[in-house]
């Protein structure tokens, strides 16, 4: 089967992906969701990590004793993440978040998906699946890409990666980017009964254009399945 360009894009970057979040690049929506988050997870709770990457957001929860499941599009991401954590994910899976999540109802403790839900084209299909799988009172977290209207690279709800960093716009770069507004997304959490604990926004130079680094805005949820 054909692979998607934004599987073969993690493929690519795989090897080079840690690197992106050192220096200017440190504060990430990763870390952001790990802040937050990791104070109300207890031991041996299970987590699934959409979009696990290399496994910098599953670390701290597994050394805090959680059994954590990742998925990820991308192989060679999930390769490097089995061989970093020495195999300490309770499991990997290959899997394509857009098509669902082949998990049971009321199945974890906890969901998360940081640096993911921008790049999903229908954010309310996939939040939906997030909560069929978490148990009541249990835990979604996630990070999205804001769409604002006042500022150039942000300005579109959708644009490819590459739109307004390089010209033309290389295949590798042309896949799709989905913004959102907070309100689109708390009509999404109260559709499907989360509560909001925490909405917050924040600044992460999450592009690219070089020899510069180009400030991104999030939002970042934590919530609770009634």
């Amino acid at each position: 089967m054909k692979k998607k360009i934004i599987e073969e894009y993690n493929d690519r970057i795989a090897l080079r992906y840690d690197l992106a979040e050192k220096g200017k690049f440190k504060e990430t929506p990763t870390g952001k969701i790990i802040e937050k988050l990791l104070p109300l997870v207890k031991k041996e709770d299970l987590i699934l990590d959409l979009g696990c990457g290399t496994g910098k957001s599953a670390k701290p929860f597994i050394r805090k004793g959680c059994k954590v499941i990742g998925v990820d599009i991308s192989s060679k991401m999930l390769k490097i993440a089995k061989k970093k954590l020495k195999k300490k994910f309770w499991k990997l899976y290959k899997c394509d978040i857009e098509k669902g999540l082949n998990f049971k109802d009321n199945y974890f403790d906890v969901v998360l998906a940081s640096w993911v839900l921008e790049f999903v084209k229908n954010i309310e299909k996939t939040v939906k699946e997030m909560a069929r799988i978490t148990k009541r009172n249990s835990y979604i977290a996630f990070t999205y890409e804001l769409w604002k209207k006042d500022y150039k690279i942000q300005s579109k709800k959708e644009s490819s990666l590459g739109k307004g960093l390089l010209k033309p716009i290389p295949k590798l770069l042309s896949f799709k980017v989905y913004r959102h507004t907070p309100k689109e997304i708390e009509k999404i959490l109260i559709k499907n009964n989360l509560k909001k604990i925490s909405h917050e926004k924040f600044i992460s130079c999450s592009y690219s254009k070089p020899p510069e680094k180009i400030p991104v805005f999030y939002g970042m949820i934590i919530s609770q399945k009634r």
